[in-house]
């Protein structure tokens, strides 16, 4: 008797596992078992776990480098530094020019002190009476927000100061709040173009040829149109049309960012977009 029904239950069994086997074509979703989850006694040196980032998809490209356009602003170029009178003005050596390290060309300059380089050729559209020299690698800690202006790095952290030359003297800006007060009220376009640039970092930018044909570098566009650098007046005071250059390494994408300043020198962030990238996996 034990023998039948052994074997019924054999032949039970397999009518059970072709009943539940899934048609042809038919998706199965396994559910996973839930694990145990095991509590332990919080510690004093336990470290936070933090949130996931959420990565973005990459832009989707627009178009080919045969469809691309050019819509230029002749009317607005860089303004010609003299970078050997400018090094002399911030008691520097003017024949290292416009990369200043401190500690070796400028070790008396009181203005300088606290940064190890400065960049003498940054930054020159706009108004053609301001000059702003880029006081890098200041000695401040990420964390002291108001003792630096931005931070410049991508993948390290990289203050910056500004110092600010005018006809009237050099001014060292140590944080935006000194910056609008020094610099506004904003009147014309060409104190926007100057304003935009020291406040926020960013680049100007025209485009002297299609970037696939200037550099030798395989290049995708996430837009149909490059347009250089510009300022136009609006009721609010002006739109300024600049360029984040992220250039550490490769991928090197350059993205479009329009802002909005007003006359009392606040800055809006109006609009962002990708335009292009560079795909080789170098550093230039």
């Amino acid at each position: 008797m034990g023998k039948i029904f052994r074997s019924l239950f054999f032949v039970l069994s397999i009518f059970v596992l072709m009943g539940c086997r899934p048609a042809a074509g038919e998706v199965v979703s396994l559910t996973p078992r839930p694990t145990r989850q095991v509590e332990s006694e919080p510690s004093a040196t336990d470290i936070p776990v933090l949130p996931t980032p959420t990565i973005e998809p990459s832009p989707t490209p627009t178009a080919t480098p045969q469809d691309i356009d050019h819509v230029q602003h002749p009317e607005w170029q860089p303004h010609d530094v003299d970078v050997t009178a400018v090094a002399s003005q911030l008691g520097c050596d003017p024949a290292q020019a416009d990369a200043l390290v401190v500690e070796d060309a400028c070790p008396d300059s009181e203005i300088a002190q606290g940064c190890y380089v400065l960049y003498t050729a940054a930054l020159q559209w706009g108004d053609d009476e301001t000059t702003l020299v880029q006081c890098r690698y200041v000695e401040v800690k990420e964390s002291e927000t108001d003792a630096y202006l931005y931070n410049i790095g991508i993948d390290h952290f990289l203050p910056i100061h500004l110092i600010v030359i005018r006809p009237d003297g050099m001014t060292r800006v140590k944080n935006l709040i000194e910056l609008q007060v020094l610099l506004a009220p904003i009147e014309t376009s060409e104190q926007a173009l100057t304003y935009a640039q020291a406040y926020t970092g960013l680049t100007t930018v025209q485009f002297e040829g299609k970037p696939h044909l200037l550099l030798d570098y395989p290049v995708t566009y996430y837009a149909d149109t490059l347009e250089d650098s510009y300022v136009e007046t609006t009721d609010a005071g002006f739109n300024v049309l600049l360029y984040d250059l992220s250039d550490d390494c490769t991928p090197w994408t350059t993205t479009a960012v329009r802002l909005q300043i007003t006359p009392d020198g606040q800055v809006t962030t109006l609009e962002t977009f990708d335009v292009y990238n560079f795909d080789d996996n170098t550093c230039y």
